[in-house]
């Protein structure tokens, strides 16, 4: 495995590339020829302790030693040092390990770069080594038993007298980890971009099916007004086509502009004024005013068509219109109408706003809670899930038909239709 991730920086002019700790032990533990040159700073290099004696600040050589045979053996990063053509002369225990060799002999005298699943990717490297960088690189090294395993590799030069390169010092760090996190950082920036794609989706065929909804919706009444069964058939044929589209998905509401203010969530059923429930009747509640209803919603053409579809299905019947939630609170407060067909995506105020606003009217008046319908071509909101829940309301999923609506007020009016259609 090869990747591109390297860093290299320049020791200064003179250093060995070792810390001049690890250079004075590595010759004696490890028995590197004397011509290996170690140059010790001199603001960090300690004044030698007194011949036979050592102190806590000044260790002794052979103290020193012991210290460093033992990183050697338990540190936990493996170590290799190899002659400038990197033939390997020493490896410490945990660089063993990690290839699962099980003694030193087996990994010496053998070329750095057989250990490497790809050859070649040492070879920036040692270039960089002899040129007095120390670098690093992540590549794959192949174990006993032939696993490719990712390391992070640390590479550093040991020079000469005379300035030619004399070993290299290679620290390898397993790097399954480091794999592992960017790994699973991939697949989460994948799932959000999938996720944000998905959105979009939605939000396009929320979109789409709002825009929708109400040319469709004029177009059934206008088909069932006319009494043409081959263009109600070609038109049911596409409302199916489209709630095929977009209920495989159900499709929230559209969210409110950024600033609007939350519209305030109606009570749910067991909240609203007592009454509202046909069979808990109260003798204090004043009663609807029967055969008298409201159509309420934006689009002209659909409240036309209600208003001409219920009247003739229904002689006598006074409606009332209203095209948004404020005027419909408007009318109610005067009328006391006995059901309410209402629209839930509105302008100035939603249909369920106006539920609760009608519902706040009814309590404060001692007034039954009016029958409402409410019509709307999206996934109803929690709100009018609950108000629906409660059989004296009802939800409709647009468009409408003529039969599915005619079925409806004829059990909330409790009385037969003239003309219930199709």
């Amino acid at each position: 495995m090869s990747t591109n991730d390297s860093t290299d920086t320049h020791p200064p002019p003179g250093d060995s590339g070792l810390h001049p700790a690890a250079g004075a032990i590595a010759p004696a533990t490890r028995k590197l020829p004397p011509s290996v040159r170690l140059v010790k700073p001199a603001s960090a290099a300690p004044p030698p302790a007194a011949p036979g004696r050592e102190s806590a600040e000044h260790p002794s050589t052979a103290v020193r030693l012991q210290i460093a045979d033992q990183i050697w053996r338990y540190i936990a990063h493996g170590i290799v040092m190899t002659d400038p053509n990197g033939i390997v002369q020493c490896a410490n225990p945990a660089f063993v390990a990690m290839l699962h060799y099980t003694v030193e002999q087996e990994v010496i005298n053998r070329d750095i770069r057989s250990f490497l699943a790809v050859a070649t990717d040492l070879d920036g490297v040692i270039r960089r080594l002899h040129e007095r960088c120390i670098c690093a690189k992540r590549v794959g090294i192949n174990t006993r038993d032939a696993i490719m395993l990712p390391v992070q590799i640390t590479a550093s030069p040991v020079f000469m007298q005379d300035g030619r390169l004399r070993n290299m010092i290679f620290s390898m760090d397993d790097a399954t980890g480091d794999l592992e996190t960017e790994k699973l950082r991939r697949q989460t920036e994948m799932q959000s971009q999938a996720a944000a794609v998905d959105q979009a989706r939605l939000a396009a065929i929320a979109e789409l099916g709002y825009a929708l909804n109400d040319p469709l919706q004029t177009l059934l009444g206008l088909a069932e007004e006319d009494q043409r069964a081959d263009y109600n058939g070609q038109i049911n044929r596409v409302i199916e086509i489209v709630r095929q589209f977009y209920t495989a998905h159900e499709i929230p509401p559209p969210a409110e502009p950024a600033g609007a203010p939350a519209p305030e969530q109606p009570p749910a059923p067991a909240m609203l004024p007592a009454g509202t429930v046909p069979d808990q009747p109260t003798a204090a509640l004043t009663p609807c005013v029967p055969d008298i209803i409201m159509v309420v919603d934006d689009e002209p053409m659909i409240r036309r068509l209600f208003d001409r579809m219920l009247s003739d299905a229904f002689p006598g019947l006074r409606i009332e219109l209203a095209e948004n939630g404020a005027q419909a609170v408007d009318l109610f407060s005067r009328a006391h109408h006995a059901v309410i067909v209402i629209d839930i995506m509105m302008p100035e105020m939603r249909g369920d706003e106006a539920f609760t606003r009608i519902a706040e009217v009814c309590a404060r008046k001692q007034w039954a809670l009016p029958h409402c319908i409410f019509c709307t071509g999206f996934m109803p909101t929690e709100a009018v899930t609950a108000i629906t829940s409660n059989p004296h309301h009802t939800l409709l999923r647009k468009p409408i038909s003529r039969k599915a609506i005619m079925t409806v007020m004829e059990k909330l009016l409790n009385r037969a239709s003239v003309n219930p259609g199709p």
